[in-house]
């Protein structure tokens, strides 16, 4: 059969047939297996039931028992009877034929999937079908079959009018904690803010497990987040090969890009968002159950942890004034204007997380130098003109700028009682109604000179008269 006459619909519909053959066929072979090699069945959370999910490495086992060892061959003569069909279909493939031919017997082969490889066999293969399929709610056979064929298309270049599985879109992410996003928010460039759900099957979450609270593993994750960039792939077949490094760009930029977000967002809602960890050429878990037990939820490196905490109380959601100026912070941010509150983004982030013993502590100074900053505030008289500059900046009309101006002053009284140490005043830091309002002057002026930019002169703002 050449490429050009190759027809996927009628192969997938011929493998899911073949397939539902074998289901039938083997479950007493795996009653069996199961019997002489028990294992600890899944529980379903919801459910309470035992998963009736398949294991990858179970079929792997049973089937290569079936077809390698010689003295039960008797035994499984049924089985491979119903599998030799199986294998016989997925031969039929353009992308398979190419490198192993139509022999049943010659199974072995090499597959690439991004910058790793391994052999593997038609067997394999048939093994991550039915697990795939054990995971559907219905019609779980056809859609594996389905599903595998937009793979091998892929690695052959082979067009059709596939279902939009998408298997051939990855990732590379960020995941934060903190904030409730709830559904898909798109920026620029293809990137994304998505809630966890949107990106579970992309990551292994044993290992996020370890960096967020108890209390967001037993909701679901309800308050990770995830910042993410798309790249496009497809698998190669060889006979035999080794494994080469991929052809993606370097996710360097991106995941710099992402952590300015998360930052963002953060002072943005001026609540605690943390990123946790960069996830790097993630793909769809499926990928890997379908083309033979590799892994593919990409690599996780931790970033930060939150385990620290007991939870946060009242988890925002995302506002639209805020997702606004994020928005319009984040396609500037190669301009200078954005370059130059850059530190200014950092300090407030750094403010909200509040770690350590003496975190609220820190926060205070670490805000009051973003101010500082912001308003390019000279050594000498620094909260007189602090206060100056921020009224006259950002004050509406004289009761205003008086209210302002008093912010000010209490919590740069706040700052300097912490860096200098005097226990007297150290009690205003108790009153977390002190930060919150300094904070909100300082996330108003960021956003404001990045929108306006900063005044040519600061002395003639400071110095005006009502």
């Amino acid at each position: 059969m050449k490429s050009q006459e190759f027809d996927p619909q009628h192969w997938i519909d011929g493998l899911a047939r073949a397939l539902a053959k074998l289901w039938d066929v083997q479950k007493p072979f795996l009653n069996d297996y199961w019997s002489e090699n028990p294992v600890v069945r899944k529980i379903n959370s919801q459910t309470d039931r035992v998963s009736t999910e398949l294991s990858t490495d179970d079929l792997r086992d049973l089937y290569a028992m079936a077809y390698q060892d010689s003295s039960r061959r008797d035994r499984f003569a049924g089985l491979r009877s119903a599998a030799d069909p199986v294998r016989y279909l997925l031969l039929s493939h353009p992308s398979i034929v190419r490198v192993v031919g139509r022999l049943v017997g010659r199974d072995e082969f090499w597959i690439q999937v991004l910058h790793q490889g391994g052999s593997t066999t038609l067997t394999d293969l048939i093994a991550g079908l039915m697990a795939h399929a054990s995971e559907q709610h219905e019609d779980g056979l056809q859609i594996a079959a389905s599903k595998l064929c937009s793979l091998l298309c892929q690695a052959e270049g082979l067009k059709w009018n596939e279902p939009s599985y998408k298997l051939e879109v990855g990732y590379h992410a960020v995941l934060f904690y903190g904030l409730t996003v709830t559904e898909e928010i798109s920026l620029e460039d293809g990137l994304a803010i998505v809630p966890f759900s949107q990106i579970q099957d992309f990551v292994d979450s044993r290992q996020l497990s370890e960096l967020v609270p108890l209390e967001a593993v037993v909701h679901g994750y309800r308050s990770v987040g995830a910042v993410v960039g798309p790249f496009r792939w497809r698998p190669a077949l060889k006979r035999a090969g080794f494994a080469r490094g991929s052809n993606l760009a370097n996710p360097r930029s991106f995941f710099m890009e992402a952590l300015t977000l998360v930052d963002l967002l953060a002072v943005a809602h001026a609540t605690h968002v943390a990123p946790l960890a960069a996830v790097r050429s993630a793909l769809h878990r499926s990928v890997g159950q379908l083309l033979g037990g590799f892994h593919t939820t990409g690599s996780v490196t931790p970033i930060g942890s939150t385990r620290w905490l007991d939870d946060f109380e009242g988890f925002q959601n995302p506002t639209r004034q805020a997702l606004e100026d994020v928005k319009h912070a984040f396609t500037i941010r190669n301009k200078r204007q954005f370059r130059e509150l850059a530190p200014a983004l950092a300090l407030l982030s750094g403010a909200l997380l509040k770690e350590g013993r003496f975190g609220e502590r820190v926060s205070f100074v670490l805000a009051a130098v973003a101010l500082e900053e912001m308003y390019d505030v000279p050594e000498r008289g620094v909260s007189s003109r602090l206060q100056n500059r921020v009224s006259e900046f950002l004050g509406t009309d004289a009761s205003d700028r008086e209210n302002l101006s008093q912010v000010v002053k209490e919590f740069y009284d706040r700052r300097s009682a912490s860096v200098h140490r005097r226990r007297g005043n150290s009690s205003r830091g108790k009153d977390p109604r002190l930060f919150h309002k300094g904070f909100d002057v300082a996330r108003r002026a960021f956003f404001k000179l990045l929108t306006e930019g900063s005044p040519e002169n600061w002395k003639d703002i400071e110095s005006r008269e009502y």
